[in-house]
C-alpha cells in the first residue's frame, strides 16, 4: 500500500494545516523533524487538525549528520543521542512511520570499504531509538545528481546492502524539471527500488514548474509494479501568496493514481 502525503512550508506551518485538513484524502504531510522540538504547539497543532507527520526529514542537520557517520567513537553520537530521541519521540506521537537524514554522500572522499561500514553502523544506532513501533530510516539522495558522476547513489545504495536491514533504505528526492527530457521512471526505479522507501516530488506552481498527471500516472504504475509499499511526497515551493487550497486539491488528484 502507497501512501501520499503533502511537504508543508516549515516557516509557515500554521497556514498549511486549514487547507491540509480540508483534503478530503490527503491528510498526511512530511515535514523538518526539527518542528517538533523547535515548536511547542507544532504536535498539538496536527492532532487538532487531524494531521498525521508520516515522514519527519533532516533528524539531524545534514553536516551533523555527516561528521558522525565518519566519527571514530561513538562519543560523539552519545553526547547527541538525548536531542536524536526527543525529537523523533515527539514525532512518532504524530504517528510518524519515516525518518530520513542527508548523508552528505556527494563529498569527493575516495570511496572505501571502512566509511561504507562506519555510516552503516551510525544508522544502526539510530534504530535503537526507543519507540513503540518499528520505523523505517532513510538515506536521503537526488535525481538529478547534483553533479556528473556523483557517487551518492552508489555509495547510499552500498550503504543500505552493508547495514542489512529492512527498516533503513532509500529516500529518494525527485526533481523532473531539471531534466531535459523527463526520464523514464523505470531508469531510476530499476537501481533504487530493492531499497526504495519514500519517493519526494519537487515542483513550483507559480513559476511554472508542475508535475503532469500522464507523467505520474507513469511512475503511480511502475511504483505499483514494484509492489512499493512506501511514501509519495508531493513538494510544492510555495510562494506567500499563493492559493494553499488549490495546492492541496491538486495535490489530492495526483493521490489518486498512486492509491486507487
Amino acid at each position: 500500500m502507497i501512501t501520499t502525503a503533502i511537504r508543508i512550508d516549515d516557516l509557515r506551518w500554521q497556514e498549511w494545516l486549514e487547507p491540509v485538513a480540508a483534503t478530503t484524502r490527503l491528510r498526511n504531510i512530511e515535514c523538518d523533524a526539527t518542528l517538533f522540538t523547535n515548536e511547542p504547539n507544532f504536535s498539538k497543532s496536527l492532532a487538532k487538525a487531524g494531521i498525521a507527520c508520516v515522514h519527519a526529514r533532516d533528524i539531524l542537520s545534514p553536516e551533523t549528520a555527516s561528521f558522525l557517520a565518519n566519527a571514530d567513537d561513538d562519543k560523539d553520537f552519545n553526547d547527541l543521542k538525548k536531542n536524536l530521541v526527543n525529537s523523533m519521540l515527539a514525532a512518532e506521537a504524530e504517528q510518524t512511520t519515516h525518518f530520513s537524514l542527508q548523508l552528505r554522500l556527494d563529498d569527493p572522499q575516495p570511496d572505501n570499504e571502512a566509511r561504507i561500514r562506519k555510516n552503516a553502523a551510525f544508522l544502526k544506532k539510530i534504530l535503537l531509538v526507543p519507540l513503540e513501533n518499528p520505523f523505517r530510516l532513510d538515506i536521503q539522495i537526488r535525481a538529478p545528481w547534483h553533479f556528473p558522476k556523483s557517487n551518492e547513489w552508489s555509495r547510499a545504495i552500498q550503504i543500505c546492502k552493508t547495514a542489512d536491514s529492512r527498516r533503513i533504505g532509500l529516500n529518494l528526492q525527485f526533481h523532473p524539471n531539471e531534466y531535459d527530457e523527463q526520464p523514464d521512471p523505470d531508469q531510476l526505479l530499476d537501481e533504487a527500488a530493492p531499497f526504495l522507501h519514500a519517493i519526494a516530488f519537487h515542483y513550483a506552481p507559480r513559476l511554472g514548474d508542475t508535475l503532469f498527471d500522464d507523467e505520474l500516472a507513469d511512475w503511480a504504475e511502475a511504483l505499483k509494479q514494484r509492489k512499493f509499499n512506501g511514501i509519495v511526497a508531493f513538494c510544492p515551493h510555495a510562494t506567500k501568496d499563493e492559493d494553499l487550497i488549490q495546492i492541496c486539491n491538486t495535490a489530492t488528484n495526483w493521490s489518486d493514481f498512486f492509491t486507487d
